[in-house]
């Protein structure tokens, strides 16, 4: 029987640093995927412009009410068709929270914005690039009459 010239230690010396290695590599690639907006093919660094879309039941029916951490004074109004400013280029990180028994999501086309059907109280973010002037609008597939834009300069 032949006795194998590496010894556990020296092994270890090598598969550790080895494995190390992998899983960094592997984290650092998605750690990169995670900075690819929805509607581009490379990574975008940088902050965006964050607003929060909430869906909540009035007595009118399931709205959107958004609020945003551009400038001093948040919007938390209930609005039937609120409306999102933007500048071409800007990053942009929608969230969308439900606050109604139904099940929502949120549609975007021109951006392909699109998220899951969310229930109740769940959540989900999505950023995108702002590459082109003009309002869009944003739908909920689920209930036709929930809509918003996003006017882009």
């Amino acid at each position: 029987m032949r006795k194998s010239t590496y010894s556990s230690k020296s092994f270890r010396k090598i598969l550790l640093p080895g494995l190390a290695a992998v899983v960094l590599v592997t984290v650092g690639y998605f750690a990169v995927l995670s900075t690819i907006p929805v509607n581009s093919t490379h990574p975008v660094f940088g902050a965006p412009s964050n607003h929060y879309i909430k869906v909540i039941d009035s007595k009118n029916g399931p709205i959107f009410v958004t609020t945003s951490t551009k400038g001093a004074k948040k919007n938390i109004e209930p609005t039937y068709k609120p409306i999102i400013h933007a500048r071409v280029g800007e990053l942009i990180s929608l969230h969308i929270i439900n606050e109604d028994h139904d099940k929502h999501n949120l549609n975007l086309d021109e951006f392909n914005v699109h998220t899951n059907d969310i229930g109740y109280f769940g959540t989900q973010s999505i950023t995108f690039v702002a590459d082109k002037a003009g309002q869009f609008y944003f739908h909920c597939t689920l209930h036709p009459e929930m809509t918003g834009s996003i006017t882009i300069e």
